[in-house]
């Protein structure tokens, strides 16, 4: 028996002694591994801050054992300006405001090309995405209930698009009108889409043809001819364009104006019970 106890002894102690062997040895491995893996960190000269250090997965030197899809690219540092690029930055904002200023306010690319030094493709490329930053920006002051600025902002989308004036801008809603159609018109005193609407065919064509002056009197024949006929074609399709808004002008009207019937029987009819109510 005496034997017996001191094999179990025996045999406990081994393997006591093989437990704390292997703690060990993943001790040892898991310095190497620290040794052989530092964490990454990014330095800033700018302002001599660092970045928290990441985790062993992340870091540049395992990111080879983890796959594509894995591993998590480290963004570089943000530098501040200097105070001369910053100044930089915002003299060609203004530069830019200023033409875009000029466009809205009716004057030709040519001029504005000419005045600022610019490029002709890259004003016209300065006002398309001015336009589209404009329609984005309106449609999410919709979405959100700041209606009131959707609409400003959308009366600029359309002035600079079309270089047109506020007080034209109202006559592009009609077909085939745009930037320069929408100044003849305003010029002849059709400044509204109500005015265009009550004008002859004849009185629109007239003043189109002012665009071509070979036109004014009638063209005979060839490409005058043709000419004619389109401008003629044209001016039927503003004049039909003209009524087509105000038809639905009306019918919106209408409709506003049963929804409001609508709530005045309503409001009249709880009046009417409650009264009812006091009275018994």
């Amino acid at each position: 028996r005496e034997e017996e106890k001191n094999e179990k002894e025996r045999i406990r102690t081994d393997e006591k002694g093989e437990k704390k062997k292997e703690e060990e040895e993943e001790e040892e491995e898991e310095e190497e591994e620290n040794k052989n893996h530092p964490t990454f960190t990014v330095s800033d000269t700018s302002n001599e801050r660092r970045r928290p250090s990441l985790p062993s997965t992340l870091t540049k030197s395992s990111s080879s054992s983890l796959s594509s899809s894995s591993s998590l690219p480290v963004p570089p540092p943000v530098l501040p300006r200097s105070p001369v690029e910053e100044n930089e930055r915002v003299a060609k904002h203004f530069f830019v405001a200023m033409a875009l200023d000029k466009l809205a306010k009716e004057v030709p690319v040519e001029v504005v090309s000419d005045l600022f030094d610019l490029n002709r493709g890259f004003l016209e490329l300065l006002r398309d995405q001015a336009g589209k930053h404009l329609q984005m920006v309106s449609a999410f002051c919709e979405r959100i209930g700041f209606r009131d600025l959707g609409g400003l902002l959308s009366s600029l989308q359309t002035r600079i698009w079309l270089d047109v004036r506020d007080d034209v801008a109202a006559l592009t809603e009609i077909p085939y009108v745009k930037g320069s159609r929408a100044r003849l018109l305003f010029r002849a005193k059709l400044r509204t889409v109500e005015d265009v609407a009550a004008a002859s065919v004849d009185q629109i064509y007239e003043i189109l043809a002012q665009a071509s002056p070979s036109l004014a009197g009638g063209g005979r024949g060839g490409v005058k001819g043709q000419d004619r006929g389109v401008l003629i074609r044209a001016a039927k399709g503003i004049k039909n364009g003209a009524i087509q808004i105000l038809t639905k002008r009306i019918r919106e009207w209408d409709e506003q104006a049963d929804k409001v019937e609508s709530v005045v029987r309503e409001r009249q009819r709880q009046e009417g019970k409650e009264n009812e109510k006091i009275d018994d």
